[in-house]
C-alpha cells in the first residue's frame, strides 16, 4: 500500500572550501549507487553459485536552471568536495502526503561528504531557459562512506533560493556575429577520473583528467553562417572574438547581470544545410576549444557581466 511519494528538491553545498549555498531550479535528479556485481558459476555448474558486490561508486546527475548559482562555486572544470569540518553536499527527495508537502523532518537526504562535482553541459534553445547539467562523484575517506542515505530529515533553508533565469542572446564566432540562432549547446568536456586500490570497494580519489570544451550552435542562416565557419578550412577563434551572452530575464542589456562565455580554438561546420519536409533549413557551427598561446583556458565564463 502506497502512503506517500517523493519528489526531487534542492541541492545544498556546505563544503570546507566553498561558502554554503543552495542550488535551486533543479529540474532533474538521478542518484546512482554504482554497484557492480560479480556472479560466478564454476565446475560445470548450471547455475551461479555466488554473487558479490565488487564495486560501489555512488554518483548523482542533476540539471538546474539556476546557472549562476552553480557556476560560481564550480566554474568550468570542477569543485572538490571536502568536508572535514562542514557537512558536505546534500540532495533531498521531498516527501509528499495526501495533504501536500510533509512537515519538518520527514524527507530523504543523500549526502556526499567527499568527492568531486563537475559541470557537463550547458544548453539553451531560442526562447527557452538555459540549463546546466552537472555530476557528483563520491569517494570514501577513512570511516566516511562515499554516500550516506538518511531518512526523516529536514530540508535546509539557510540560503534564499533565487528565481533568476537566463536565455539565449547574442553570439559571435571568429569575429562574425551569428544571426538566426536556434540553439547553443556547450559540452564542458570534463572527463572524471575515479581511482581505488588495495581491495577498497569504493573510490578513494576523484579528479578531472581532461577538460576539452566544445560549442555547438544551430541556426537558420546558412548563408551568413557558412561565411562565419570559414568554409571547409574552418576559422580560428580567440577569446576576444568568440563570445556568447546569456541574458538574464527581466534585466536590461547594459546591467551587470548576464553570463558571458568566451572560447579559443577552431570553428567549422559539419552540417552546411539540414532540412526535412517543409521545415526551415538549419546549419550547425562547432567550436573545438583549445588553450591559447597565452595559456588561457579553452573556455571562460563570467557571471554578472554587461552585454556589449
Amino acid at each position: 500500500m502506497v502512503t506517500a511519494a517523493h519528489q526531487l528538491n534542492s541541492v545544498y553545498i556546505d563544503t570546507d572550501a566553498v561558502a554554503a549555498t543552495t542550488i535551486g531550479g533543479i529540474t532533474r535528479k538521478t542518484i546512482n549507487t554504482g554497484v557492480d556485481i560479480i556472479k560466478e558459476n564454476n565446475s560445470g555448474s548450471m547455475y551461479p553459485e555466488a554473487a558479490y558486490v565488487s564495486n560501489a561508486s555512488p554518483s548523482a546527475s542533476l540539471t538546474t536552471t539556476h546557472c549562476e548559482e552553480i557556476l560560481v562555486p564550480v566554474g568550468v572544470r570542477a569543485m572538490c568536495i571536502t568536508s572535514a569540518t562542514n557537512t558536505g553536499v546534500h540532495l533531498w527527495a521531498r516527501k509528499l502526503l495526501c495533504s501536500g508537502i510533509a512537515a519538518g523532518g520527514s524527507h530523504q537526504k543523500y549526502t556526499f561528504r567527499n568527492g568531486i562535482l563537475i559541470p557537463t553541459t550547458l544548453t539553451c534553445n531560442h526562447q527557452g531557459n538555459a540549463a546546466i547539467d552537472f555530476q557528483i562523484f563520491g569517494v570514501a575517506l577513512s570511516a566516511l562512506a562515499a554516500m550516506v542515505v538518511a531518512t526523516d530529515q529536514a530540508i535546509l533553508t539557510d540560503n534564499t533560493v533565487n528565481t533568476d533565469r537566463w536565455t539565449l542572446w547574442s553570439a559571435s564566432v571568429g569575429g562574425t556575429a551569428l544571426g538566426g540562432q536556434k540553439n547553443v549547446s556547450i559540452n564542458f568536456g570534463n572527463t572524471p577520473l575515479l581511482e581505488s586500490a588495495d581491495g577498497d570497494m569504493a573510490p578513494t580519489f576523484a579528479s578531472v583528467q581532461e577538460t576539452a570544451p566544445m560549442f555547438t550552435f544551430r541556426g537558420i542562416d546558412p548563408v551568413g553562417w557558412w561565411v562565419a565557419s570559414g568554409g571547409l578550412a574552418g576559422v580560428g577563434c580567440t577569446h576576444a572574438n568568440t563570445i556568447i551572452y546569456l541574458k538574464q530575464r527581466g534585466i536590461a542589456v547594459g546591467d551587470s547581470a548576464h553570463i558571458k562565455i568566451t572560447a579559443a580554438g577552431l570553428a567549422y561546420s559539419q552540417q552546411a544545410f539540414d532540412a526535412s519536409g517543409n521545415a526551415t533549413g538549419e546549419m550547425d557551427l562547432i567550436v573545438e576549444c583549445t588553450e591559447d598561446s597565452a595559456g588561457t583556458a579553452p573556455m571562460t565564463i563570467t557571471v554578472n557581466s554587461a552585454i556589449s
